[in-house]
């Protein structure tokens, strides 16, 4: 029988049980289940029953049933562990809602109001080249209703993605156009011409400058040839087929006494060398290009370029370049003073890094210009330590010096300049070592950009035309991450980072001593890690037919501005103007196009929101904007429209396809491309890529 005092008791230590056990078990509490338990009680009382004699006697009644609550407690579950978040690292694994908010702030930077006609750009930070980027192709309005016609995107936040990094194939205006400009393709026939026509119903009613064209064009066609062979080149520009053609600096000694005429690029003012010449030359032209060597530490394994892809004679390894004493080794064997003296005919400057002569950031003597030394380069080579056992080359009978190795150096097709230089360093560094082979390939220019883009080529001979007058234009290609050139290079994740921090950091100061002493820092950083052979920054050369008129020379400019040129009754066929030149184009899209052959034609046939003055990158005037204004703190930029303007197709001009085409530009971002300058200026990063991953990190709380 259960009494008062026992059922204290039991709850008593029930309760202490259920406190033991709270404090023992992890979280969560312990669960506890509350259990009715019926609880049958008799009860016995003692009575007297009166009979003769009374008689006690115990009986026994049934109470009803009492209900006892019994309180049981579990076993504790084991919690199921969560996982902390982990940092995105990868594109592919940002959440699309995070996508989503990355077009939107795009468009957030980029705003359009077709009732008003502005444009208006809200940048980062201030950024003084900017008006320099938007006078390039890169950002040209598109019709969108007419590209979205084509298949390409609609402006949906919800589907960027699906056009990010395309191919150059991949793009609707890939091989067609619709711009304003003032020519029209007519065909492109790869690897022969590209034809233009003139847009009869061009929109620039006044001059572009004092003195400058307006209206339509002068010629009503133009014509791109892609004569890749100087002989055949050289004999058209001799027999009048071609207005202006490219001329290789080793040849100028060929065709140097046909020149009739030698001008004055800044006054335009000529003299005559030869009453019977057939030429017109300008030249002293001041570069802003440069061509180098470029390596590639981290080559993809399945390259044709490295041979066997092992050290054993017949090949090199992937990282090859990953080792700086064969770098220095390749730099020691390049015959400088041969090269500007031979080749360039003296018209050119060595280089030490990757910024230019009179740039912020150049010093003439620091770092020292390179050295031309064989025994040197020997030094070098017998240092490196490609098969990472710690024995120097030299002493290792399995390393680079006793093993020998080959290897191919690419270059363009018909860019014989730098076919020489490939060469004398190739016969340089076989002489160095009989056991050490190079091959010389030329490859056809889309082919060869494709190659290095996609990590194939070790290492290769190429030129940079900067995008706008800045030494930021220049550490950035060569080498941050993003880079046109950096991109491939493939340095230690250590260096990358330093250099990464580095060129931020220089980018931001404002005091024109300190950012001079930051810029010649990273001049001197690439140098002690020899990221680059570095080449020459040359001077250039123009030479046109005599019957040319109206050339002048903008260091900006990819080629000839022809929507400002004519020519003479002399000329065999004046209203068609002729260019022979080496290379076809990647593409015809603004938004993808990085390279010069690319630019040349995109340029003819797309407008910019503005245009540089005659001979100069630091003044503008209007082209598809008539007008504009810049925000005191220089965060602002808003842009007027021009009315009256129509693409090529027929569509009428309007804001928003001056935001769509930036819009577009930032969100595709293929990879080494130009819209990294814009991420730059609107978010202060490089690419789309990383922006994203920053964003999702930023979520989920990193």
């Amino acid at each position: 029988m259960f009494s008062n005092k026992k059922w204290m008791t039991l709850i008593a230590l029930v309760a202490m049980a259920a406190m033991v056990l709270s404090a023992c078990a992890p979280a969560p509490t312990p669960e506890v289940i509350v259990k009715e338990v019926p609880v049958e009680k008799k009860v016995v009382e003692t009575v007297i029953v009166e009979k003769e004699v009374p008689v006690e006697k115990e009986v026994v009644k049934e109470v009803p049933k009492e209900v006892i609550k019994e309180v049981v407690v579990t076993a504790t579950p084991e919690p199921t562990p969560v996982p902390p978040p982990e940092e995105v690292t990868d594109f592919a694994a940002v959440p699309e809602d995070i996508l989503v908010k990355v077009c939107e702030d795009v468009k957030a930077a980029v705003e359009y109001d077709d009732d008003a006609r502005t444009l208006t750009l809200h940048l980062k930070a201030p950024f003084g080249p900017t008006m320099q980027l938007l006078s390039n192709g890169w950002a040209s309005p598109l019709d969108q209703e007419w590209m979205v016609e084509q298949g390409d995107w609609d402006g949906d936040c919800a589907t960027w993605v699906q056009y990010h990094d395309p191919a150059a194939e991949d793009s609707v205006i890939f091989n067609k156009e619709n711009g304003t400009g003032p020519f029209k393709l007519e065909y492109w026939k790869p690897g022969e011409e590209i034809s233009m026509v003139r847009n009869e119903n061009y929109w620039r009613t006044e001059p572009m400058w004092e003195g400058g064209p307006s209206g339509p064009a002068f010629f009503d066609r133009v014509v791109y040839k892609i004569v890749d062979e100087w002989g055949t080149r050289f004999a058209m520009f001799q027999t009048g087929d071609l207005d202006v053609s490219y001329v290789p600096r080793q040849y100028i000694e060929q065709i140097d006494p046909l020149v009739a005429e030698e001008c004055d690029y800044v006054t335009g003012e000529c003299e005559t060398v030869k009453a019977d010449g057939l030429f017109r030359l300008f030249k002293g032209l001041p570069a802003t290009s440069a061509d180098d060597f470029f390596f590639a530490m981290a080559v993809k394994p399945e390259s044709s370029f490295i041979g066997s892809g092992n050290l054993d004679g017949s090949g090199v390894p992937p990282d090859f370049f990953a080792d700086v004493h064969i770098r220095k080794a390749f730099a020691a064997c390049f015959d400088y003073d041969t090269y500007i003296r031979d080749v360039m005919k003296g018209e050119a400057y060595q280089r030490n890094g990757p910024i230019i002569r009179g740039m912020t950031g150049f010093d003439e003597k620091d770092p020292p210009m390179p050295v031309f030394d064989l025994a040197k380069c020997e030094e070098e080579f017998k240092l490196a330590d490609v098969d990472k056992d710690g024995i120097p080359a030299g002493e290792d009978e399995d390393d680079v010096w006793n093993t020998g190795f080959y290897m191919m150096l690419a270059y363009n097709t018909g860019n014989d300049v730098r076919r020489v230089s490939a060469e004398i360093l190739k016969a340089n560094i076989e002489a160095v070592n009989e056991n050490f082979k190079i091959d010389v390939l030329a490859l056809p220019w889309p082919a060869y950009l494709k190659q290095q883009r996609a990590g194939y080529l070790p290492f290769y001979r190429i030129g940079w035309l900067e995008d706008y007058h800045h030494p930021h234009n220049w550490v950035q290609p060569y080498l941050s991450k993003a880079g046109a050139y950096g991109y491939s290079l493939g340095l230690p994740e250590d260096l990358q980072t330093q250099f990464d921090t580095m060129i931020a950091e220089a980018k931001s100061i404002t005091d024109p001593a300190k950012q001079h002493e930051a810029y010649k820092a990273i001049q001197r950083l690439a140098t002690e890690n020899q990221t680059s052979l570095w080449g020459v920054q040359p001077i250039g050369r123009h030479y046109e037919q005599l019957w040319v008129k109206n050339y002048f020379y903008n260091p900006t400019f990819p080629c000839e501005f022809v929507y400002g040129l004519a020519e003479s009754e002399d000329s065999p066929d004046p209203k068609t103007f002729i260019e022979g030149t080496i290379g076809d184009p990647e593409t015809f899209d603004p938004a993808w196009m990085y390279d010069t052959a690319s630019s040349c034609q995109v340029w003819r046939v797309y407008d910019p929101l503005v245009h540089t003055e005659r001979g100069s990158y630091e003044k503008f005037v209007g082209q598809l904007a008539d007008s504009w204004e810049i925000s005191d703190d220089g965060l602002t930029y808003t842009f007027h429209i021009r009315e009256g303007v129509k693409f090529h197709e027929g569509g009428d001009l309007d804001a928003h396809d001056a935001a769509y085409a930036i819009w577009r530009g930032l969100l595709q971002d293929r990879a080494a491309g130009p819209q990294w300058m814009f991420w730059d200026a609107f978010f202060g990063k490089e690419t789309a890529e990383g922006y994203a991953i920053e964003k999702a990190n930023e979520a989920l709380g990193f």
